[in-house]
Order: C-alpha cells, then sequence, then structure tokens
C-alpha cells in the first residue's frame, strides 16, 4: 500500500473518530435540553400552569439596539404610501405629509396615520392589507393575518404592527412603526428556562389567573421616546391570562 493511500485512511479514521465525538455531544445535549424542558414543565405544572415541553424553545442571538428617528426614512415611507411631498413640522414632535394622493402623519413615538385617497385598486383578491403590503415594499412589514406586521432579522417586533382598512375617505392606515434602522448594542442572555420562571413568579405576584402557557416566542419590543428609542429583545409569554413580555437582556418585566 501507497504512503499516501495509507495517510488518507488514517486522516479519515480521524474525521470520522472527531465525527462520533461531535455527534454524541449533540445528542447528549439534546438529552439534557429535553430533560429542562421536562423539569421546568413540572415546575410551572406545580403551580397550577401547564405548559407542553415542547412549547419551550432554545434561544437566537439577539441584541438590545438603539433606534434614532430617521427623517430620511421617514419621508421615504410616507412617499411609498401617498407619492413625494416635504414635511411640515407641527410641533411637539409631529411631523405631516400630504399630497393629492392622500395625506400621512408621523409621530415620535412611532405612531403613524395615513389616508390613500385613491382606493381603485382594490377588489376581491386585492384587500387593504395586501394593497399597503405592496406599496411598502421592503420596508419591514409584511401581511400577517389581516395585519402588517413588522420584523428585524427574521424576529417580530411586537408592537410595531399596522393596520390598513377601506373607508369612505379612502383606505386608512394606523398603527406604529420603527423610527429608524437599529444598532447593535447589548447582547441578550437570558434564556426561554429562565424567563419563564421570572414569568410564574410575576403572574404570582400580580395574582393573575393563568391556567396554560400556549405559547414562548422570541421576539423585540420597541420601546419609545422623543428622539431615541430602543429595540429590546424579549420573550413573549402567551397564555389564556394574555400576553407578558421578559427582556432577554435584563429579565425585566415590559408592559408595551
Amino acid at each position: 500500500m501507497k504512503k499516501e493511500t495509507i495517510v488518507i485512511l488514517i486522516l479519515l479514521t480521524v474525521n470520522i473518530f472527531f465525527a462520533g465525538i461531535l455527534i454524541a455531544g449533540r445528542a447528549q445535549s439534546r438529552g439534557m435540553e429535553a430533560r429542562e424542558r421536562e423539569e421546568l414543565a413540572e415546575v410551572m405544572r406545580a403551580s397550577g400552569i401547564e405548559i407542553p415541553p415542547e412549547l419551550i424553545p432554545r434561544a437566537k442571538a439577539a441584541s438590545r439596539c438603539s433606534v434614532v428617528r430617521d427623517a430620511a426614512m421617514e419621508k421615504a415611507f410616507a412617499a411609498a404610501l401617498i407619492g413625494e411631498a416635504e414635511p411640515v413640522d407641527q410641533g411637539g414632535g409631529i411631523f405631516s405629509y400630504e399630497t393629492e394622493r392622500g395625506r400621512a402623519t408621523f409621530r415620535s413615538g412611532g405612531e403613524m396615520d395615513a389616508v390613500i385617497y385613491d382606493k381603485s385598486a382594490l377588489s376581491a383578491s386585492m384587500r387593504a392589507g395586501d394593497y399597503v403590503a405592496s406599496l411598502l415594499g421592503k420596508s419591514g412589514f409584511e401581511l400577517e393575518d389581516g395585519k402588517l406586521v413588522c420584523s428585524v432579522g427574521g424576529a417580530r417586533v411586537f408592537n410595531c404592527v399596522l393596520t390598513a382598512t377601506a373607508a369612505d375617505e379612502g383606505i386608512v392606515v394606523e398603527g406604529r412603526r420603527l423610527t429608524g434602522d437599529p444598532a447593535e448594542g447589548e447582547e441578550g442572555s437570558v434564556s426561554a428556562y429562565t424567563a419563564l420562571m421570572i414569568y410564574l413568579r410575576a403572574v404570582s405576584e400580580d395574582g393573575s389567573v393563568v391556567k396554560q402557557v400556549l405559547g414562548v416566542t422570541q421576539g423585540y419590543v420597541f420601546e419609545y421616546a422623543a428622539s431615541a428609542g430602543s429595540l429590546e429583545p424579549v420573550w413573549r409569554i402567551t397564555s389564556d391570562g394574555g400576553e407578558v413580555y421578559i427582556s432577554a437582556v435584563d429579565g425585566e418585566v415590559i408592559r408595551p
């Protein structure tokens, strides 16, 4: 047997050995995660709250982000809905836009409302939400269950949602949007397991009546201020008693 062939066989054997260790390690890790889920479900069950262990997800990397109000982004958003216009400063952080196609108003906390005068694009197959989603394009909003929901990096921003409805005056768009592009900062480290323990303490302290957890979802909450805000990575815990948001950075309970 040639020396080169022997070397190749040795390398293959070493690679197979290390691959086996890696697979075994991952299997062990999955086994530990499964046990942790079962144990947490037992703890919550002992407190009177049912949660299927499979609802408890693994965390994805997420960071707390600063968000500064971006006038150019706001102007482009208005243009997508009603066409190009110059902003009019109404005072108090409120800016308005108006064209022959409609009008729009933006506030410092991300709240906005607009009316698109022309409803001719609407039909049985093209509803108001679909039409507005097509206008906004790649603005970060997607149509989901009839509402325009905002996402960052594939994760929902739970309190940034727009609705679009047909009214006598036109297509009315209202809700909240991010006021600028997020800039990453402190990374979150609170796991779903820790968030659920914090949740258990919170509902016990405030006397909430909760019988079953229906979902545990990682996403963001936009916390806003006059000119700047932050995008907080959170765990949204949905139950038969409502929704609670736990910060994935410091474990604080957030009420958006």
